[in-house]
């Protein structure tokens, strides 16, 4: 997609008063801009993320919950130029698999309302599977990392609210829960040991 950037209204928030545009009424929380033709994407801005179209929130409705209202939105998956037009014969020839290669983009957690209020949020990471390299990423892309055997896909609960000593003992420990679980090493460096990152008192 792309829009000149005075025709892009960028950073604003949605509290549900959007739902994503796949017929169902699924709300969406988050970061999201609006196109000077009246269409929604998730993200600050285009190209952040997987800037899934939305559409505003249909109003209330006291009927029936039917599966597709509850459905999981289906991840927009980018396409696979190897396989398109004169790139085909070439990927054909020299045995590419079928499939976007999973590359993880970078995200840095936005606090909002929710999280403060309940204290914690989860945060997902994505590690090379064969060295220490480490990508904080959102839940999508964390979920989608799931196609790829390349990646291993990490998430934990991280503390942002109570007693300070405590807030950094508690992700503290969990972070280390986490290499253990995992049987990894690498992430506490990642985190750089700040374990009162997101803190709010």
């Amino acid at each position: 997609m792309y829009y000149p950037k005075n025709q892009i209204e960028t950073n604003l928030w949605s509290d549900g008063d959007l739902v994503f545009s796949n017929n169902t009424r699924q709300p969406y929380t988050g970061f999201y801009f609006k196109t000077s033709d009246g269409k929604y994407f998730s993200g600050k801005e285009p190209n952040e993320g997987f800037n899934q179209p939305l559409r505003k929130a249909p109003p209330a409705y006291d009927g029936p919950v039917t599966l597709s209202d509850i459905a999981p939105q289906p991840l927009h998956i980018p396409v696979d130029y190897r396989f398109i037009g004169e790139n085909t014969n070439y990927s054909i020839l020299t045995n590419k698999s079928r499939g976007v290669p999973f590359f993880p983009i970078p995200y840095h957690p936005v606090m909002n309302q929710t999280y403060i209020n309940e204290g914690y949020f989860t945060r997902y990471f994505i590690k090379k599977s064969n060295e220490n390299l480490y990508t904080e990423v959102e839940r999508a892309v964390y979920n989608f990392s799931s196609t790829s055997n390349l990646y291993l896909a990490i998430n934990m609960q991280w503390i942002i609210k109570g007693n300070r000593e405590k807030v950094f003992d508690t992700n503290q420990k969990q972070t280390i829960f986490t290499e253990r679980k995992y049987r990894i090493t690498g992430l506490q460096s990642f985190l750089n040991q700040n374990y009162l990152e997101f803190y709010q008192g």
